[in-house]
């Protein structure tokens, strides 16, 4: 009996019904000679129903052909599997019959919610959320993933240390690749680039699905999610979020910007020199060990970016900060160089050595909302949202000229910066120009 029959039989309510892009789909999820699938699809294609029979099909008729049991890991990160499953048993009654463990009564559902085991094929389908606790200690011949665009990466690896290979050895991710407000994922990395994952997609729109309201989601949803929930297409590097925006807003707090002290506390001033872009200034202020509070910033724009123009006044709000370490992108090297002329330590950053640790630190920092941004500088709330740059090999950086935006993130990055490579200051001395009390009498002191 092939999938298609199965499903008939199981579900008669949806006998002839199914579209031929889903047939399509079900055929390539039981195909054993493709061992890692990847299957992008819109909301609303039916994903969730087609994994759940998936499972079903492995550990019930096709462990009969095989005259073998299977086990079967079903990870999804919503609750609907536990219905779409159910939804078979209420269909089928000569399933309910067929499981060694009965549902328990606490459950709420017709089927148990763990683990479905199979009298006569001996074979089992572990449905579980997304859990290291619940993934713990399984061994699976076929790995399902379903709702993947909401699955943390540390669950994939887990995961995966669970696929045998001796008896099938197949992996399934199942997703609709809709990240915004998510950050970066693995399932988002594999559709967008399925041969360096060594992984087969397939992609599937649910445009052509009757029952979706595509007309209202066009009025609704941004370009960038229309591509994903419509199409399964992914949205572009350039349209990616670093920063979550639910993060980012629990990070703005209605506090002023001063200084609270306390044990280990210190200030840091990180700048991103800009020869072409702005450059920005931020100050930030360590709270205890793992905390970061902004304390004030300063953009020089195009007109004032060059360093003999803004170079005098970094100086003057080095000496009234008075900060522990002072960071700053090692290029331009000029801007650096002149620094050091004037008696000012401003430890240089190399971007190419140090960037995704700095932006890895300052994404975590926001995550567990270790950042305390007070509400004044909603500039840099709008730069953290619009944030676009991905770290490794290939990043973006904007077409054309790197954004204001951007470099203020770099600058609040390399103001929370922390490395054992990055060299204990000596106090910072600043010398001014001979004519800098002429020059710039407003901020002599």
């Amino acid at each position: 009996m092939n999938i298609i029959e199965y499903f008939e039989i199981k579900r008669p309510d949806l006998k002839g019904k199914l579209l031929p892009q889903q047939i399509e789909m079900l055929n390539d999820l039981i195909n054993i000679n493709i061992k890692s699938q990847a299957l992008s699809c819109g909301r609303g294609f039916g994903k969730t129903m087609l994994a759940g029979l998936t499972a079903l099909y492995f550990a019930d008729e096709y462990s009969k052909q095989i005259n073998r049991p299977i086990t079967i890991l079903l990870i999804s990160a919503q609750r609907q599997i536990y219905d779409r499953i159910d939804e078979f048993f209420l269909n089928d009654k000569t399933l309910r019959p067929r499981l060694r463990t009965q549902p328990g009564a606490q459950s709420g559902y017709e089927i148990p919610r763990e683990k479905l085991q199979f009298l006569d094929t001996h074979s089992i389908i572990y449905d579980v959320l997304p859990t290291i606790k619940q993934i713990e200690g399984i061994r699976a011949d076929v790995v399902i993933f379903d709702e993947s665009q909401d699955i943390p990466r540390a669950i994939y690896e887990k995961a995966i240390g669970c696929l045998k290979i001796d008896n099938i050895g197949k992996l399934i991710v199942i997703g609709t690749p809709y990240c915004e407000g998510k950050g970066n994922n693995w399932f988002i990395e594999i559709v967008s680039d399925p041969k360096e994952y060594d992984f087969k997609l397939s992609r599937y729109s649910s445009e052509i699905c009757i029952w979706n309201d595509i007309d209202r989601w066009k009025k609704t949803w941004t370009k960038a999610r229309q591509k994903a929930e419509m199409i399964g297409l992914p949205p572009s590097i350039e349209e990616r979020q670093f920063f979550p925006v639910k993060h980012i807003e629990a990070c703005v707090l209605e506090v002023q910007a001063i200084r609270e002290s306390g044990v280990n506390g210190r200030i840091d001033i990180g700048i991103d020199f800009g020869l072409e872009d702005a450059t920005v200034l931020i100050v930030t202020e360590r709270i205890g060990n793992t905390r970061r509070k902004i304390l004030f910033r300063k953009v020089w724009d195009k007109k004032d970016r060059p360093v003999d123009i803004c170079g005098p006044e970094i100086l003057e709000i080095i000496r009234n900060w008075n900060p522990y370490m002072t960071k700053g992108d090692s290029k331009p090297e000029e801007y650096i160089n002149w620094f050091k002329n004037h008696g000012n330590k401003i430890i240089p950053v190399d971007f190419s050595i140090h960037k995704e640790n700095m932006m890895g630190q300052l994404e975590r920092m926001v995550r567990e909302h270790r950042l305390i941004i007070p509400v004044e500088f909603m500039d840099i709330v709008v730069a953290l949202r619009e944030y676009k740059l991905r770290i490794g090999e290939k990043y973006y950086k904007g077409k054309g000229r790197k954004t204001k935006g951007s470099d203020l993130v770099e600058a609040l990055a390399l103001s929370c910066y922390e490395s054992d490579s990055l060299k204990s200051p000596t106090p910072n001395i600043v010398q001014f120009p001979r004519d800098y009390k002429r020059k710039y009498p407003y901020y002599y002191v």
